[in-house]
């Protein structure tokens, strides 16, 4: 799946509203302490699209602009302005995501890309936020940070409603395989189930825990039959065992 964002459902009349919204949405489902509460804004907004009230009365806050690109000199005087009016606004801020459609271009030339004016503008927004004796976080999510919450299962539906896409996530495929045993019937027992070659193609595409362990193994014969260590070897068993960790739990 990725974002194709001209495929992204209008919300009231456009697309900006509707990324205005995905953005609240997933900004509603982030962790935050116990006994907090989320407020999605209308407009008017004051700079600030939805905020988290913690209990000790900080807040957090998201500000979305549907900029496909790199934003113009003029769209980042917008979004001065949504920064300014938040500061002024909310004088419990501690946090301010900015959330645009799209990653920060930085290939580190002479000229001034997308990541140095963010990072000249953040400056700028500091010392604004200490103007006013408050000590500000500036976040940024663009397609990457959005992407990422998509494609988590507990947001699958989401996925679906706003781009039109199903994202084949570990809740998807259980379902499907509840369904293709309940299809079967009497025809099919677990008991009955002959294991091919074949099937280890799966484990790797899988990335199951068997596939690694099975890795893992076949280092270890090769350095009991050739009587020394596999030069490296260790290391890269550690890496994959860490890399399959980091899959199931992602």
């Amino acid at each position: 799946m990725t974002l194709e964002w001209n495929n992204l459902r209008p919300w009231n009349g456009s697309q900006d509203n509707a990324f205005e919204e995905l953005c609240c949405q997933l900004a509603a489902c982030e962790k935050c302490p116990p006994g907090s509460s989320f407020i999605r804004k209308g407009a008017p907004d004051a700079g600030v699209e939805c905020y988290w009230k913690f209990p000790s009365g900080e807040e957090i806050a998201w500000q979305a602009k549907f900029f496909t690109t790199a934003p113009s000199s003029g769209q980042w005087q917008q979004i001065d302005e949504s920064v300014s009016t938040a500061l002024k606004k909310h004088p419990s801020l501690v946090q301010y995501t900015i959330c645009l459609p799209c990653n920060r271009s930085d290939p580190r030339k002479m000229e001034s890309w997308f990541q140095d004016k963010w990072d000249q503008r953040v400056q700028k927004w500091r010392e604004w936020a200490n103007g006013r004796g408050m000590s500000v976080e500036f976040r940024y999510w663009g397609e990457f940070e959005i992407f990422q919450r998509l494609t988590k299962d507990e947001h699958s539906g989401r996925s679906f409603f706003w781009f039109h896409k199903e994202y084949l996530g570990s809740e998807w495929f259980k379902t499907s395989l509840e369904k293709v045993m309940a299809n079967a019937g009497p025809r099919y027992t677990p008991e009955l189930h002959i294991d091919l070659p074949i099937s280890q193609v799966f484990q790797g595409l899988g990335r199951t825990r068997s596939f690694f362990l099975h890795f893992v193994q076949l280092v270890g014969m090769i350095e009991k039959n050739t009587k020394q260590p596999a030069a490296g070897w260790n290391q890269g068993c550690s890496l994959f065992l860490t890399s399959w960790s980091q899959l199931c739990c992602s």
